[in-house]
């Protein structure tokens, strides 16, 4: 969840309590806070199982693509994103019971990324969630955003995601500050009431940016679609479409930039023929005041208010002529119907300042004034928790610190490991209030990040692991926010996904070998436990652990029995030679550039370690790299654990309480101060591993004939919104792939 904000704080007294007295004495938060909260967890409960991941697989039966969908009827009807199913006629829908469903992909309205599917088996009843009305959405409003992010993950359930309705945009689409992340395509998005009100469709800028199809647009096209028509071309900017409703008006030139569009007054410098509003009589020169019930006053509040209404409809509008103020009535008409070629019409640019362009002015401080409700509900826990993290500073430079730290005990702090290895030397801890303490290393727990710091003369305000608390999916969690050192608690998320162990991966790409068995390495991750091992691409894995490998489907289930840490020997055969090596398993490690360029959009920096841990909580509450060390609360004060990793755009990953518990009751590995020394691969190591599929090819006619395909295509359908071409560009590339190598 998006919601950032600094509020009043007070002091709190220490001393050790018993878990049930600490807990009873923290201050109760708002009521209204709390029956919001339930209001959440029931509605998740309510509609978890009707979302699905969407997959596509290639003949071998790896996964190819893959984004989510909304069952959105008993028969097995589904909602999903346009761009997620386009181009196949057929996918499967992988349900919360981890069983696989063939799926038919009957129609779709790709200017309003819209598609529907259906269920093969229609006899069965599937769990559903109701088809709710995005139009009567009010700006402010808490929303909740669900899918399978990052691709299908059976150990955990699709992470939920809580925010705010920001915008009407144009072409009924909405943005909203619940954030998305490649994978969450196709997903829904419900108002708290449980009712579908719309689907993930693209991302763009901040983690407040977030764009989702209308549940009403799905409803206009739903005949169509159910009936099989797909018509439209995937269009980053919505003001594009022919679809889009116009009133055939111009600027004064020099008006050209997203700025100015914000920010000029709406006057009419031209009108076109046998246009809508030369029907209605408007003339240039006249200055607009208000289309329908939305006031206008800038040219962009023009194409905000045009854009919500609908083709056909007929609005008052209201405008100024000279020193009189006139009203005349006005019919839209579709851009395509007023001019052939839509791009000779004046349309503002797609790109912000960092924010949605269609969140209006005039709404941002009733989104403020939320948030800041929200904030003040939860005050009276700030008291309570301000003073149980500590920060970690160079004592050479203290103008800002490095890293946060949980006081966990007396002279006792906790920190993320593998930040804490890549500090200088010469660390003080300290915070306004305290004097500065010197930090000495006592060891840590690898398969946790953590690290143990003594820091003496240090004294605990309480005793947090005497207060631990499990949560549950949808529940709050707050921080406090320590930069700029605020003290103060002005970080609230929701829990997105329960406690769970972090599945490890060898990092590879693989394929079934056509004769002898095993499995074929197609392509290997960077500075993953395959590439670590000296598994590149090419090779044939023969045995796991021991288990003789007949097939990459043998390979997958044994690597899915182990978690983030473990050991692992695998024997595999390399340019004709037999290679045993160990490692031990990994998280997602080096995914490519369009799961990071994602993570980075809005975003300048990421943990050092956003994947390699065995157990963790995840959640929409964001915070920096420096601030990752943080306690977590519970609204009832109770301590859920430490923010150990900013991992992406949309999660931070908590080290639940009760894992840190166990971890104290073991004596703590010895940890040296240095990190160890990654290898850092050669260009034709980088080259050769960031090929996925084209090292497939034996022909380099086959190879030139893809590239050439995947840029002419590229070219017909062009698209700006990084999540969106990415998928676009993958899903592609596969169908290409298959059609060359089906020949």
């Amino acid at each position: 969840m998006y919601l950032y904000r600094s509020i009043f704080i007070f002091i709190l007294s220490a001393f050790s309590l018993s878990a049930e007295t600490a807990l009873n004495s923290v201050p109760q938060v708002d009521k209204r806070l709390v029956d919001l909260q339930d209001q959440v967890v029931s509605t998740v409960s309510k509609v978890k199982d009707s979302v699905v991941a969407i997959v596509m697989k290639d003949k071998g039966g790896n996964i190819v693509g893959s984004g989510s969908g909304v069952i959105v009827s008993e028969q097995g009807l589904i909602f999903t994103a346009a761009h997620v199913v386009d181009g196949f006629e057929e996918v499967i829908a992988i349900t919360s019971d981890e069983k696989e469903h063939k799926v038919m992909v009957l129609g779709m309205n790709r200017y309003k990324d819209a598609a529907v599917c259906r269920m093969k088996d229609s006899s069965k009843s599937y769990p559903y969630a109701p088809i709710g009305d995005s139009d009567n959405l009010n700006v402010a409003d808490w929303v909740l955003a669900m899918g399978h992010g990052r691709g299908y993950d059976k150990t955990r359930t699709p992470p939920v995601r809580f925010g705010q309705m920001r915008a009407h945009n144009p072409g009924r689409f909405l943005t909203t500050s619940c954030p998305l992340i490649g994978g969450d395509s196709g997903g829904p998005l419900f108002d708290l009431e449980g009712n579908v009100v719309g689907i993930n469709s693209s991302i763009n800028g901040l983690a407040n940016f977030n764009v989702h199809a209308g549940v009403s647009g799905f409803k206009d096209d739903l005949t169509k679609m159910r009936s099989g028509e797909s018509w439209g071309i995937l269009q980053p900017n919505v003001l594009f479409t022919p679809e889009t409703p116009v009133m055939g008006i111009g600027w004064r030139s020099g008006i050209n930039s997203y700025r100015r569009f914000k920010t000029s007054l709406p006057q009419i410098a031209q009108v076109s023929a046998n246009s809508p509003a030369a029907a209605a009589g408007l003339k240039s020169g006249d200055i607009l005041k208000k289309i329908g019930q939305e006031e206008v006053n800038t040219i962009l509040d023009v194409f905000i208010a045009t854009g919500r209404q609908k083709v056909g409809d007929t609005a008052e509008i209201i405008f100024q002529r000279g020193n009189e103020l006139l009203s005349t009535k006005l019919t839209f008409k579709a851009r395509f119907d007023l001019n052939r070629n839509p791009r000779d019409l004046t349309v503002p640019p797609i790109g912000s300042d960092q924010d949605s362009p269609y969140v209006k002015n005039s709404d941002k401080p009733k989104l403020s004034q939320k948030v800041n409700e929200l904030f003040s509900w939860a005050q009276p826990l700030e008291n309570s928790i301000k003073d149980t993290f500590i920060q970690i500073y160079n004592n050479d430079d203290i103008s800002a610190p490095l890293l946060n730290g949980t006081i966990i005990d007396d002279e006792t702090v906790l920190v993320p490991l593998s930040s804490y290895q890549a500090l200088p030397d010469n660390l003080i801890a300290w915070r306004p209030g305290l004097d500065a303490h010197p930090v000495t290393l006592l060891g840590g727990y690898p398969e946790h990040d953590l690290a143990v710091l003594s820091v003496k003369g240090l004294k605990a305000p309480k005793k947090l692991l005497e207060t631990q608390k499990e949560v549950k999916v949808g529940e709050f969690i707050a921080a406090i926010s320590t930069v700029n050192n605020e003290g103060k608690l002005s970080k609230l998320g929701v829990v997105s996904v329960e406690k769970r162990f972090l599945k490890g991966l060898l990092g590879v790409r693989i394929a079934d070998t056509p004769k002898n068995g095993g499995a074929f390495i197609e392509t290997v991750n960077y500075d993953s436990a395959a590439f670590n091992m000296g598994i590149r691409p090419g090779c044939v894995v023969t045995k796991f652990n021991g288990v003789e490998v007949k097939n990459s489907i043998g390979l997958v289930s044994e690597i899915e029995k182990l978690r983030v840490g473990d050991k692992i020997k695998v024997e595999f055969i390399r340019n004709g030679k037999a290679v045993s090596s160990e490692s031990s398993l990994g998280g997602k490690g080096d995914q490519g550039g369009r799961i990071k360029m994602m993570d980075k959009l809005g975003r300048n920096r990421l943990s050092k370690n956003t994947d390699s841990f065995q157990i963790v909580i995840q959640s929409d509450i964001l915070v920096e790299p420096e601030e990752c060390g943080t306690p977590i609360f519970a609204l009832d004060g109770g301590f859920v654990g430490i923010a150990i990793s900013d991992s992406g755009r949309n999660k931070t990953y908590i080290l639940p309480a009760s894992s840190i518990s166990e971890a104290l009751e073991k004596e703590a590995s010895p940890i040296t101060k240095e990190p160890k020394e990654a290898h850092v691969a050669s260009f034709q190591e980088r080259r050769q591993i960031q090929r996925p599929r084209f090292n497939n090819y034996r022909s380099p006619k086959d190879q030139r004939e893809l590239m050439e395909r995947l840029f002419n295509e590229s070219l017909r359908n062009p698209s700006s919104d990084p999540l969106r071409m990415m998928e676009e560009m993958n899903q592609l590339q596969e169908r290409l792939f298959r059609n060359l190598r089906g020949r």
